[in-house]
């Protein structure tokens, strides 16, 4: 099975208000989550944002899952993220060294 990557945006830090912005973001949290069909893993970061363009400004009840991922599209180096979750998949999928019990002992740890 293909790599899957989905965006989790689940935190936004906003100005309640801020010279006439009403929930003016600030940064949005936000995590990569690969999965291999066997395995997930996921990483986290913060994307600060910038004062916005009064010509382009979305209202925070207004925003959208697409406008929030070009937004982190445009700031971020996805390949960069893929590329480290592609490395933590691989390890957990063919981990370079595990545990194990001597052969004389059955018993679990």
């Amino acid at each position: 099975m293909a790599t899957t990557y989905k965006w989790d945006f689940y935190a936004f830090d906003v100005a309640p208000s801020e010279n006439g912005y009403t929930d003016l973001i600030k940064s949005i949290s936000w995590k990569m989550i690969a999965n291999n069909g066997t395995h997930q893993c996921e990483m986290h970061s913060k994307l600060p944002l910038e004062y916005p363009n009064p010509e382009n400004f979305i209202a925070f009840e207004n925003l959208t899952e697409e406008q929030v991922i070009s937004w982190a599209e445009s700031k971020v180096n996805v390949a960069d993220f893929k590329s480290s979750l592609d490395y933590s998949l691989e390890l957990l999928t063919n981990p370079p060294i595990v545990t194990k019990q001597a052969p004389w002992n059955s018993t679990s740890p």
